[in-house]
């Protein structure tokens, strides 16, 4: 039913998380491309990571970015009429509900093109610079008295709020064929205009916002969010302004020396109890063994 496309850059212990609870709570993913970009010392973890997890489509990332999911998306290897983007500092958290219906359903609107996992009326809170404030979704429908997903207008919504946010690369998914499209305009803007851009997934969220208008007035969620967003270090240099390891850091290089000694992060000892904003800070530690 659906290919994820996950960004990976030198997080090897947070990305084989990542992997598994898609294995383990994301059923209607049937393919996942990892595109990945590593520094020297991070690539043989990464290629311990390919034997490990033979069943996935390892991507170097050795040339631009927008040029490589292009011909991922395009690929005879992507199967599927969807594609979901997340990145390795995502946890798939909880069971995906049945989405047949909903993706039956972003594949015949013209005003829904977009379904987020990361939203749910669990939702209810926003960081931004420090400061927390609500984050509530106004007017969400339910599908129907047993649905476990929602619908509501994002226009409708705060801007700048998760709710008004449906271009993200944080578990949300779209029709293939129109994600086809729009990487291929920001491929010919990249080559033609802005060739500065930064080739990370952090740039690629913000130039999709372009899209914004062209893609439909509503957003589908489960009715409680099945991905969650663990800042817990940065790998980049873009985008610094973006939040991370506020509550629990831990840096890439300690965590690359925890995964090269044969430890990994064990889903069952971590604590998802309070889950109320999509990027929340989760002691991976704990699972770490």
């Amino acid at each position: 039913m659906v290919t994820s496309i996950v960004f990976s850059k030198n997080r090897p212990l947070q990305l084989d998380l990542t992997l598994k609870t898609i294995a383990r709570n994301f059923n209607q993913c049937s393919n996942v491309i990892v595109v990945y970009t590593a520094d020297s010392e991070y690539l043989a973890a990464y290629e311990i990571l390919k034997k490990e997890h033979p069943e996935i489509d390892w991507r170097h990332q050795t040339s631009n970015l927008y040029k490589m999911i292009y011909c991922a998306l395009s690929s005879l290897d992507c199967k599927n009429d969807f594609a979901c983007f997340l990145t390795d500092d995502c946890i798939v958290y909880r069971k995906v509900p049945d989405i047949s219906g909903v993706l039956q359903q972003l594949k015949t609107s013209s005003d829904t093109k977009c379904i987020s996992l990361r939203l749910g009326m669990n939702i209810n809170q926003q960081s931004h610079e420090g400061v927390t404030r609500d984050c509530l979704p106004r007017w969400p429908i339910r599908q129907d008295s047993t649905s476990e997903w929602i619908i509501f207008n994002h226009f409708q919504n705060l801007f700048g709020s998760y709710w008004c946010y449906p271009m993200s690369v944080d578990g949300h998914i779209y029709n293939r064929s129109d994600l086809k499209n729009m990487i291929n305009e920001l491929c010919v803007l990249n080559r033609n205009i802005y060739s500065d851009w930064p080739q990370n997934p952090n740039c690629l969220e913000e130039q999709l916002q372009r899209f914004l208008t062209i893609n439909g007035c509503n957003t589908i969620a489960p009715f409680n969010s099945c991905v969650v967003n663990s800042p817990n270090n940065t790998v980049q240099n873009s985008h610094t302004q973006n939040r991370s390891g506020d509550q629990y850091s831990m840096e890439a290089k300690f965590l690359l020396s925890e995964f090269n000694k044969g430890k990994r992060i064990k889903f069952d000892n971590l604590d998802f109890t309070n889950i109320r904003c999509p990027h929340t800070e989760i002691n991976i530690m704990n699972g770490v063994s």
